[in-house]
């Protein structure tokens, strides 16, 4: 899980190829935008949820956000 409030720099999540869900959540001002994945808005308590499939290797998430907005991002796969 990443938690942090506005911006953060790329992140790599290792994944193993098939479906992977996004879970997100945020609270304040403005959008939660992950970088090449998803976009949420506006962030008023409200979770947002997305699936893709892929092959194994990293996703790199990156949070673009007002400096405002708390936001909370569970990567997830079945087993």
């Amino acid at each position: 899980m990443l938690t942090g409030r506005g911006d953060h720099a790329a992140v790599a999540v290792r994944v193993h190829s098939g479906r992977v869900y996004v879970q997100t959540v945020c609270s304040g001002p403005g959008a939660l935008y992950l970088v090449g994945l998803f976009g949420q808005g506006p962030c008023d308590n409200r979770t947002g949820v997305t699936s893709f499939v892929t092959r194994a290797g990293e996703i790199k998430v990156k949070v673009e956000a007002p400096a405002g907005t708390r936001w909370s991002i569970f990567i997830s796969q079945p087993s």
